[in-house]
């Protein structure tokens, strides 16, 4: 399961955008591969000179398709295979070539590499040779870059987050690409940003490699242009992004796109201004896993001296440009900006510039909406810097003109974020050696910090032992805020370490609106059919499959935590961060305190995106195609749309988002524990019955899903059986 994003690290994100804004920090440089790696690299094949073997460079045919960035090494088959520098395993796994790119399968990672590509060869669920299923890694270097190879077998396990050594061996030399009939590997490198990187040069070699040319985007767009563009994407919602109508009514998206195409869109606009329409689109249909990756520069952007957002119900001063002599200001509720009544100000950001939440879900919203300033003023003004004064007019008749300044005179926020002082944004160095944190907070209570889901092996294997070492103090708080999700798979190993029980089944599944093939996809094929598994269900729209979210998990025999647990969410714990805790309070097993989840508690969208690069503007959009039902029981305790909400509700205050040292949420948990608090009433008793009833609606869906699909297993499992006898093996 991945997380968005949007890429989320929201709190972390918001006062970096915020203080830049404020104080008009250009970001560093990112220096060029050649500028941070001074040492030529070791050549992966052992007992081989750099440039041996090379059977194919960049920019040369391979299997009919031109190589843009990859390195094709050729070898004996068994040549241990040596790491060209230091660096950190990153995500092995089994990897085959999948059109143009590569598929990864997960398996379990204690095994040797030949067991892991064993069990992917028994499954069978693969298009090329089995000598082409084999193993790859990333080498994650100390500058960020990444060294990738697969094409390895051996029997031998290196873990994710693995410390390795120049000339250490990653395994041995097999095959990759089918249509190179010598044994091989393949070699490529990456920027820390992602972008393809030359894998030549590094060892000191001649280069063929030609560098990607930056996007050519448009400074203006003709009406044609952006209607089309407009229409592509609304296209793509409509038939692909499976809770459409959850999260909007049609009748507000009708609204919504004839008032667009009747005014932005209806003549030559900025690329900006077309930008700005995308985001607004975004926010109406918002969803904690749909983004805009495409980013504008904002370092020269004017900005204002007098900072507002909403606290409770009222538009307010939250916080002014320090060292102007401004601080009477703070505080004070605003009645009108630039003559917009406050009101109105608040519906339309609500509405049209709040994002990043699922369904219903507030407390996201109500964060953004008390700390992004610049939302209370024109879009338009703001993003083409063109806002010269604000006139605010405050509740009891003043009025102030704010004359706004370049950001290289801005002096800063008053009240400051500190990361030090504020609880709220300690997150940020807690976190700063290891995404896991430890430590006991009296004699009976420890607490346990989690910034994410994905992790590496190797700090799995380490919060494995940490919770070993606790595992007899009755009482833990588990801190999932600022957690961005993760993996689904080290979610369910965690969750069988806390249960008791074996899980109630939910009836939970996953839904898409279209198997494929997808519209303006970058990360799929044209013709692709991305979801063949998933089937359709007579009187219903779409197609199912049974849900790794919902599938019946089991207490952990060898390590099982039995103490009270009091997990602390809000506004950050997204994605996995909001499962974990649903299936914990669904099964009677923790309780949370302090504010509802950023993801929805009755579902998520999740596992599969499309990447869509609208044809004129070029703007890429992350959707997600995968609809993942966890429950459907609408009670008191998890109403409709909303997240998981609290059972120990912690407010939010101005003070806690800008002034307070102290973490009001954990302090509300330990008073919890020293007043003997913990489960409440059981909302769900009356919905649970013995026989499941409650759930026959979706037990019918999974029912006949999975009727068709152990009809179709049979068929595809012996035409597999048969493709894998044909297989050329080495």
């Amino acid at each position: 399961m991945k997380t968005m994003e949007i890429k989320q690290r929201l709190r972390a994100a918001a006062i970096l955008a915020a203080v830049m804004l404020a104080t008009g920090v250009p970001a560093p440089a990112q220096q060029s591969g050649s500028q941070q790696q001074s040492e030529v690299f070791l050549w992966p094949i052992a007992g081989a000179q750099a440039g041996d073997g090379i059977i194919a460079r960049p920019q040369q045919y391979v299997g009919g398709q031109l190589n843009f960035g990859n390195l094709y090494i050729g070898a004996e088959y068994g040549t241990p295979v040596l790491a060209p520098a230091d660096g950190t395993i990153d995500r092995p796994c089994v990897s085959v070539r999948w059109q143009t790119g590569m598929m990864s399968y997960r398996t379990d990672e204690n095994l040797t590499w030949n067991g892991q590509i064993a069990s992917v060869v028994e499954g069978g669920d693969y298009d090329v040779p089995d000598r082409c299923v084999t193993m790859g890694l990333a080498i994650r270097l100390p500058n960020g870059n990444k060294v990738w190879i697969s094409g390895l077998n051996g029997d031998m396990v290196l873990k994710d987050g693995q410390k390795i050594h120049r000339g250490d061996t990653l395994g041995y030399v097999a095959y990759w690409e089918p249509s190179i009939e010598e044994p091989h590997i393949v070699l490529s490198m990456s920027h820390k940003n992602t972008t393809a990187m030359d894998p030549m040069t590094p060892f000191g070699l001649p280069t063929t490699f030609v560098e990607p040319k930056a996007l050519v985007i448009p400074d203006s767009l003709t009406a044609e242009q952006v209607q089309e563009d407009f229409r592509a994407l609304m296209d793509v919602l409509k038939t692909e992004y499976p809770p459409l109508y959850d999260v909007v009514s049609p009748e507000e998206l009708a609204a919504f796109d004839s008032a667009t195409v009747a005014g932005p869109l209806s003549r030559t606009i900025s690329y900006r201004d077309f930008w700005l329409v995308i985001r607004r689109l975004t926010a109406l249909v918002h969803d904690s896993h749909i983004g805009v990756m495409t980013s504008i520069d904002t370092k020269d952007l004017k900005v204002a001296n007098i900072f507002p957002g909403v606290i409770g119900d009222s538009l307010t001063v939250t916080r002014v440009m320090d060292g102007k002599g401004l601080e009477r200001f703070i505080g004070r509720r605003i009645a009108a900006i630039d003559g917009r009544p406050a009101d109105e100000i608040i519906r339309e950001v609500e509405k049209y510039k709040a994002r990043g939440y699922d369904g219903n879900s507030e407390s996201l919203r109500d964060y953004q909406m008390a700390t992004v300033w610049d939302w209370y003023f024109d879009d338009s003004e703001v993003y083409n810097s063109t806002k010269e004064e604000a006139v605010i007019e405050f509740a009891d008749g003043e009025i102030y003109r704010d004359k706004w300044i370049s950001p290289r005179k801005a002096t800063g926020f008053y009240p400051q974020p500190s990361l030090l002082e504020m609880a709220h944004y300690s997150h940020l160095i807690r976190y700063k050696d290891h995404p896991y944190s430890f430590r006991m907070l009296n004699d009976s209570t420890v607490y346990f910090g989690l910034q994410s889901f994905q992790i590496s092996k190797v700090d799995r294997d380490a919060v494995r032992d940490s919770l070993a070492a606790y595992i007899d103090v009755p009482y833990m708080v588990m801190d999932l805020r600022d957690n961005s999700g993760g993996d689904i798979y080290f979610t369910n190993e965690l969750l069988s370490i806390f249960l008791t029980d074996s899980t109630r089944n939910l009836g939970g599944y996953s839904y898409v609106k279209t198997r494929g093939p997808l519209k303006h996809s970058l990360n799929y094929g044209p013709d692709q059919i991305v979801f063949p598994d998933y089937q359709p269900v007579k009187g219903k729209d779409g197609f199912f499959a049974p849900s790794e979210n919902s599938r019946v998990l089991y207490p952990d025999s060898t390590l099982n935590y039995r103490g009270r647990l009091y997990i602390l969410t809000d506004e950050t714990s997204c994605s996995a961060a909001s499962l974990f805790p649903s299936v914990l309070v669904r099964n009677r097993r923790a309780v949370t305190v302090g504010r509802e989840t950023m993801t929805g508690y009755h579902y998520m969208t999740a596992m599969k995106y499309n990447e869509v690069r609208l044809p004129n503007s070029m703007i890429v959009l992350h959707i997600p195609l995968v609809l993942e039902v966890f429950d459907t029981a609408v009670t008191p305790r998890t109403p409709k749309g909303r997240g998981l909400m609290p059972d120990y509700p912690v407010p939010a205050t101005y003070e806690e988002y800008f002034t307070a040292e102290e973490d009001f949420i954990l302090n509300r948990a330990l008073e919890l524990i020293e007043q003997g608090l913990y489960l409440q009433e059981d909302y769900f008793a009356g919905i649970d019955t013995a026989d499941g009833s409650g759930y026959k609606a979706a037990w019918w869906i999974i029912g006949a899903v999975a009727a068709v699909t152990a009809a179709g297993a049979i068929t595809t499992s012996v035409i597999k059986r048969r493709q894998r006898q044909n297989k050329t093996k080495p």
